[in-house]
């Protein structure tokens, strides 16, 4: 049975989770280590593996930051469908993971995406005369993609979390469906935006 005490301790524990982000997000972009969470040097040689995994790390702290507190009601209400079950927290840390991992996905893909693009102006001179285009074409390809059904299609799935969890939880196997779920809220906010 849920209490007053589970909802204020969830609460604080989502707003210390935001807030964290925030803050290590300040210190990190202050710190002589901010280079590592923007694009300089990309496309000047080979990237090492680290450098994409720390850039994965500062993305999913924006994610945190950012995009979690929108992800609240489906949280809050995934919380409180599995409150009655034994290991419940579990569940909702495995939702959160999941959600967590394939924005995580998508950063690193950004980020090795944007080194390539980096590393083709740095090597066709021909590409290098024509970058004011690059970012042109991925804003025209981005507006385009607002208009098109699979986005329309995609947001439609995660407007109601109500609905996003009553049409995919099966409860069978609570750990694996927890992780599924939090992975397709997150695959498609990811492609509606």
């Amino acid at each position: 049975m849920r209490t007053v005490d589970d909802i204020r301790w969830y609460t604080l524990a989502a707003a210390s989770l935001v807030l964290l982000a925030w803050a290590a997000l300040i210190a990190w972009g202050a710190s002589p280590f901010a280079g590592l969470l923007d694009h300089r040097g990309i496309g000047e040689g080979v990237l090492p593996i680290s450098r994409v995994v720390v850039f994965v790390v500062g993305w999913t702290l924006m994610v945190i930051a950012m995009m979690l507190p929108g992800s609240l009601p489906l949280i809050n209400l995934f919380s409180r469908m599995v409150g009655g079950r034994p290991g419940r927290t579990g569940f909702v840390v495995r939702l959160i993971v999941g959600y967590l991992g394939v924005w995580a996905i998508f950063g690193g893909a950004a980020f090795r995406g944007d080194a390539y693009v980096h590393a083709a102006v740095a090597r066709f001179p021909a590409v290098a005369d024509a970058t004011q285009w690059i970012g042109v074409a991925i804003l025209l390809l981005a507006g385009v993609y607002q208009v098109t059904p699979l986005k329309d299609m995609c947001l439609t799935k995660c407007r109601s979390p109500y609905l996003f969890l009553a049409e995919h939880w099966r409860g069978k196997n609570p750990a694996r469906d927890a992780l599924a779920r939090g992975t397709g809220c997150s695959a498609s906010a990811a492609a509606g935006h």
